[in-house]
């Protein structure tokens, strides 16, 4: 298989498997979640069963800000795995400008995104899985530098 393809594939199954955590984790799956074994009530969630839909105010500071940050590193990981797979879709048809090594280094970038912001939104809100979404981005911002770099005409 070429590798770029490959790298398209793996865009649109990081893709689908991202946006298929977010359908499960909205409010109509909680039987769903309770009976695979995640947790049914998410902290900072704005979901109240008893009025059966979403506060637009919540009372709770702290889970009000642990809802923003989550909402915040879902859409970045997803931007992250939709520029990469815009970068492998681009390489399709610039086959000579931009070389399988970008495209490595963009899905190393979004990898460690996506890890690093799911792992730290929904698991573990220690420094080092922030850390880890940080050094996602910037490695994934690098992969466009050096694309944008490989456009630069030559001086002869």
């Amino acid at each position: 298989m070429d590798s770029v393809r490959a790298h398209m594939i793996i865009a649109l199954t990081l893709a689908v498997l991202l946006v298929g955590w977010g359908v499960l984790l909205s409010p109509p799956f909680r039987e769903l979640r309770a009976s695979i074994g995640l947790p049914t009530e998410l902290p900072g969630a704005r979901y109240n069963p008893e009025l059966g839909a979403a506060e637009i105010i919540s009372k709770d500071e702290e889970g009000a800000k642990f809802f923003l940050a989550r909402v915040t590193h879902y859409y970045h990981s997803l931007f992250a795995i939709l520029l990469y797979g815009m970068l492998a879709a681009f390489s399709s048809t610039r086959r000579d400008s931009i070389g399988v090594d970008i495209l490595n280094i963009a899905l190393i970038g979004a990898l460690f995104t996506v890890i690093g912001a799911l792992i730290y939104s929904y698991v573990s809100r220690t420094f080092f899985w922030h850390g880890l979404f940080i050094a996602g981005l910037s490695i994934l911002f690098s992969s466009g530098l050096l694309t944008l770099l490989r456009f630069r005409p030559s001086k002869t």
